[in-house]
């Protein structure tokens, strides 16, 4: 892709006066929850790339130590097992936490959290449903933390789950919400990176906890998603509650997803008519029944139609790209996105390549100018993919200095991001300096070990290194 002009207009408009501003700078120092990176080593030429910049002596030393191994994985491993003990339970309770493919990478990410009650059953098969709608370069949802708690065997499970009843009958629901409220999420916030957008899930009797979650503390969580719910517990005891807790659910809107597979006497219908009757302005509520699925398979489409519609608006298609006016368009939509979820993530990188190939040859140059600006003022976390984009851009048309001068600011604020040590073998290789383009596709395997990084990304990148090996 040809960006005429870009030596005049984007260096002299951009580089060599945002790099230099600090404008690009880190937005937040490194979380303790992080495990320990050492800074990368990586010889990415800075002074042939910047026209003579000095390097300061952290950033020499930095080129010259190794990277260290990864210690102690387990420790810092995206699938973990934790405990806690309850005190409005009175008991241990266990709980598994998911953590996506940016965690250890992107110490300046947070991210929404989904807690599921029947944790035991299905979390691995959520979690690898929430990492695939999340990765790649066309993400459907953000990446997010999944916690799965654990039961106490099936008889404490159902006592959890079920709402109390007069004379002492029913369960305990009340509390074990109390306890997911105001116990396991101080813990999941005080540990992890929570953004403070939660999400409650549950199927069958768990349906039938997150239905009463929300009529009952419509405050505990941000949305709710009722699989199957078990509405006909207690010969359809809910249903005749119903009416008088819609009433007493205020602002904010919460959102409640409920589902249906080809089973009867769910009692279902029975809240759906009644939402529908009712409209309750603080509830917005979906309904979609999955006639083809049965009672255990219904899981995953209806959580998959749940997330995919509550962060509706995150990967904007190419087709629909193209109907917003400019980037401002653009930005303000996922400003306006992240502030509604509390979201600190970079867009979807897709965005900006999508962008930039609509973009008319003759504009392109002025355009990647005014997307850097409004990037670096207004969405500071998506820096990194904008620059490895755009570096790439520039080393096609054989314009390594301008790719240098990219690379320099992303190596200065994270030489520990894998990505931009990948982007620097490249920057190295298109010019056939074998050496060092070894030395920083190496430092970048290491990294994404270190980070934890899925096995297809290291495979990528191991790949890159032997190719490189190959040609030296």
């Amino acid at each position: 892709m040809a960006i005429p002009g870009i030596k005049d207009v984007i260096l002299t408009l951009l580089f060599s006066v945002l790099v230099s501003s600090g404008l690009a700078g880190s937005v937040s120092a490194q979380s303790a929850d992080q495990p320990p990176v050492e800074v990368a080593a990586t010889d990415v030429g800075l002074d042939e790339a910047t026209g003579g910049d000095s390097v300061s002596e952290a950033d020499a030393q930095a080129l010259t130590e190794p990277v260290p191994e990864a210690e102690e994985k387990q420790a810092y491993g995206f699938l973990q097992s934790h405990s806690v003990f309850s005190k409005v339970l009175d008991e241990e309770r266990r709980y598994k936490v998911y953590l996506p493919a940016s965690y250890y990478a992107k110490p300046d990410y947070n991210y929404p959290v989904l807690y599921l009650v029947d944790g035991d059953y299905n979390f691995l098969s959520i979690a690898a449903m929430v990492e695939n709608l999340a990765k790649g370069n066309n993400p459907l949802i953000p990446e997010m933390i999944v916690v799965g708690i654990s039961a106490k065997g099936i008889a404490s499970y159902r006592n959890n789950m079920q709402p109390s009843l007069p004379l002492g009958k029913g369960g305990d629901a009340d509390d074990f919400l109390s306890f997911i409220q105001d116990e396991l999420k101080a813990e999941i916030r005080q540990h992890y990176r929570s953004s403070g957008f939660d999400i409650l899930e549950g199927q069958s009797i768990g349906g039938l906890f997150v239905v009463n979650s929300l009529l009952t503390n419509s405050d505990s969580f941000s949305a709710y998603i009722a699989i199957s719910p078990m509405m006909w517990w207690e010969s359809y005891r809910m249903e005749g509650k119903v009416e008088d807790y819609l009433k007493k659910i205020k602002a904010p809107t919460k959102k409640l997803y409920l589902s249906l597979a080809n089973e009867p006497r769910m009692g279902v219908y029975g809240l759906v008519e009644q939402l529908d009757r009712h409209r309750p302005p603080a509830v917005d509520w979906d309904f979609k029944h999955f006639s083809q699925e049965n009672h255990d398979s219904v899981t995953l489409p209806a959580l998959r139609h749940a997330l995919k519609d509550l962060f509706a608006g995150w990967y904007i298609s190419y087709k629909d790209l193209a109907a917003y006016e400019n980037f401002d368009a653009v930005r303000n939509h996922y400003q306006g996105y992240l502030q509604r979820f509390n979201l600190q993530q970079a867009i979807p990188a897709y965005t900006y390549k999508a962008l930039m190939h609509q973009y008319p040859k003759e504009e392109k140059a002025e355009k990647a100018a005014s997307l850097y600006l409004q990037t670096t003022q207004h969405l500071p976390l998506s820096l990194i993919d904008l620059r490895n984009h755009l570096a790439a851009l520039a080393i096609k048309e054989k314009e390594y200095d301008k790719a240098g001068e990219l690379l320099q600011a992303s190596f200065k604020e994270n030489a520990n991001d894998f990505s931009v040590q990948q982007a620097i073998s490249k920057w190295h290789r298109a010019q056939r300096q074998w050496d060092e383009a070894e030395e920083a596709a190496s430092n970048a395997l290491a990294l994404a070990k270190q980070q934890l990084q899925r096995d297809w990304m290291i495979a990528i990148l191991e790949d890159e290194l032997a190719e490189i090996r190959e040609r030296k």
